[in-house]
Parts: C-alpha cells; sequence; structure tokens
C-alpha cells in the first residue's frame, strides 16, 4: 500500500487537481468538461474563495476536499462549508477520505471555526458512515431549504434564453467558445493573417505571443461562465482548421443588446464561410436570447467587412463622419450596422 499523504493545495497545483475535480463532477451527474472545471477552480485560486486539500497514495493523486468559508451570527464566528470531497478509484479504502476530513478539520479549528458543515445525499449510507465514525453529527435542529432561479416556461428554449451558447453548428462550420488550450491555434491563425488584420484590429499588433494569445483564451472563457461575454471560433468541420473568430460581445441583458465582431483567417475568405458564421451566430441572438438589436460598427474603408455585414442581413443604420481615429492616427467615418428583432430577417 501506497503512503498516503494530505496538505492543502497550491496554485501549482491546478493542473493536478483539474481532472480529478472533473471525475468528481461526473460522479454528480455533471458531463465531463475538464476545462470548465480548471477555469473554476483557477477563479477560486485567483480570489481566495475557497481552501482546498489534496491527497496524494505515492506519487498520485488520488482525491481532494473544498471548504468554502463563511460565518455564524448567532455564534459570533467563522464557519467553514466542506462542499466537495472525492476519492478516486485508485485512492479508496486506504484512508483518504479520513485523511482530508483530519486536514481540514484541523486547518478549520487552527482558523478558528465555531463548526464545519456539510450535506449528504439520503440515498448514500457510505458516505454518511464514513462521516458519522469520524465524530461528525447529523443535524437534528434544522432542516436544509435552497432556492432556485425560476424555471423556464415549457415553451421557452432549452437554455430560457438568458445563457450565452457554448457552440452551434451551421452546415460546414462547428462554431464554439473560446477555452483553455485553444491559445496555440488561435495564435497560428492570427500568425497567418498579419497582413489582412492588422490595417483594422489594433489588438494584432504586435503579434501575440502563443501564451499571451492562451491567457486570452482564457480570459474569454472565464467571461464567457460568468455570461458577460462570447467570444467564438469557427472551425471546419471537415478537418477541424480554425479558419475565423466572431462573437457577442458587451452583452447587455437588460436592453437584449449585443455587439458582434470577426475577423478571418487568410485564406479562407471568398468562400461564404464568414458570412454563414457571422448569420448563425446573430441569428441565435434574436431567436434564441430575444436580442432587442444585434449590431456592429466598421471603418468605412473596410469593403470587405461591411460588405460581409450586409450579406448576413445586417442593416446600414447611417454613417457617423470623423467618429473616430483610425490605428494609423486618422480621422475615419464609421458605418453602423444591425439587425432587430421588429426588423426583416435575410
Amino acid at each position: 500500500m501506497n503512503l498516503i499523504t494530505v496538505r492543502q493545495a497550491v496554485f501549482s497545483d491546478l493542473e493536478t487537481l483539474a481532472p480529478l475535480f472533473d471525475r468528481y463532477r461526473q460522479f454528480q451527474g455533471q458531463p465531463a468538461d475538464v476545462a470548465a472545471a480548471r477555469t473554476f477552480l483557477r477563479a477560486r485560486f485567483d480570489h481566495g474563495e475557497s481552501v482546498v486539500f489534496i491527497a496524494h497514495a505515492g506519487p498520485l493523486a488520488v482525491g481532494f476536499a473544498q471548504l468554502y468559508p463563511s460565518f455564524s451570527s448567532t455564534a459570533l464566528a467563522r464557519v467553514f462549508i466542506l462542499n466537495d470531497l472525492f476519492v478516486d478509484e485508485a485512492g479508496r479504502r486506504q484512508g483518504v477520505a479520513a485523511g482530508l476530513l483530519a486536514a481540514l478539520e484541523t486547518y478549520a479549528w487552527a482558523h478558528g471555526a465555531a463548526r464545519v458543515s456539510l450535506n449528504v445525499a439520503h440515498d448514500n449510507p457510505q458516505a454518511q458512515a464514513l462521516y458519522e465514525a469520524q465524530g461528525w453529527r447529523r443535524d437534528a435542529q434544522f432542516r436544509a431549504y435552497h432556492r432556485f432561479p425560476t424555471p423556464p416556461d415549457a415553451g421557452d428554449p432549452p437554455d430560457s434564453g438568458n445563457r450565452l451558447p457554448e457552440s452551434l453548428e451551421t452546415s460546414r462550420l462547428h462554431i464554439r467558445v473560446a477555452r483553455p488550450g485553444d491559445g496555440a491555434a488561435f495564435h497560428a491563425a492570427i500568425r497567418d493573417s498579419m497582413d489582412e488584420l492588422s490595417p483594422w484590429l489594433g489588438w494584432v499588433t504586435p503579434l501575440p505571443s502563443p501564451e499571451a494569445a492562451e491567457a486570452n483564451c482564457q480570459r474569454a472563457h472565464a467571461r464567457y461562465l460568468r455570461n458577460e461575454d462570447l467570444m467564438v471560433f469557427f472551425f471546419l468541420k471537415q478537418g477541424g482548421t480554425l479558419i475565423g473568430g466572431s462573437g457577442l460581445h458587451d452583452a447587455d441583458w437588460q436592453r437584449r443588446s449585443f455587439e458582434v465582431g470577426y475577423w478571418c483567417r487568410s485564406g479562407h475568405g471568398g468562400q461564404g464561410l464568414m458570412t454563414e458564421g457571422v448569420r448563425a451566430l446573430s441569428d441565435h441572438a434574436l431567436q434564441v436570447l430575444r436580442a432587442n438589436r444585434v449590431f456592429l460598427t466598421v471603418d468605412d474603408k473596410n469593403v470587405k467587412s461591411w460588405r460581409l455585414a450586409e450579406r448576413a442581413g445586417f442593416l446600414h443604420e447611417g454613417t457617423l463622419g470623423n467618429e473616430r481615429f483610425d490605428l494609423q492616427g486618422r480621422l475615419r467615418n464609421t458605418r453602423v450596422y444591425a439587425r432587430t428583432a421588429t426588423g426583416p430577417r435575410p
């Protein structure tokens, strides 16, 4: 039997913890998504919002526990919520769970906690027996109640129209949110397209490094998880090549308004691919997210871009003279395009 060690996890454990956390979520009935698990844990580390303990059997990480700090008004003291405890198959029946419980209790008492609390399913007698064997007492005084967001009406779309989409499909494209791990492909697409993109997009100059591109994808995915902004990539269904990007930016859920942007990888223009993707994204905003307005702005001199907008069904609302400076420091005229809930459909 391997030596079992338990310690408080640190940020450098993130890549080890993410797959464990993902398997725990699968055990709880959630779909597999290591990237989302990593992003969630990273946010907890970044903001100091939880305390995680990790268990190893020899060199292998086999379990973790996660505490969320809180307070008791009646006790006038700190308390902790044991929200997650998981032992992988390779670590079971070796005392890993007991070791995790002992470590988190030591931490809680050292930080002046009045108690540590948890919930366990009624139909999980093994977990109940574990906690009771370690000295945890079943609450005989209080019932637990929960309040959840109002569910969608039966006729609403599955995402209730209040959630930015993770992915969409067209006849030729797979459209999905940028996520951790996309940085290398993103960097390569921009590198291949510098001559065409740099006159119009300030963020491509200087060329972002692969590391910067990856950080951009991670930030974008975090904003997607918070339902704030959607940055997507367009991938060919045949071959999986990243051929461009778009998004629904600066989501205003009160006014139901989204701004669209887009860029095309060199060598993939002139095939209608970007028009197909941008139209699908704006269709989703209008039909599923119930957008009142989806709009974009473009330099009057960027003829390829505003013609794409027109092909995708956007109407030219007007041109603002000398509206801003372009990337060369010259005043530019800015075209405004929009698709609206009451406007014509392409």
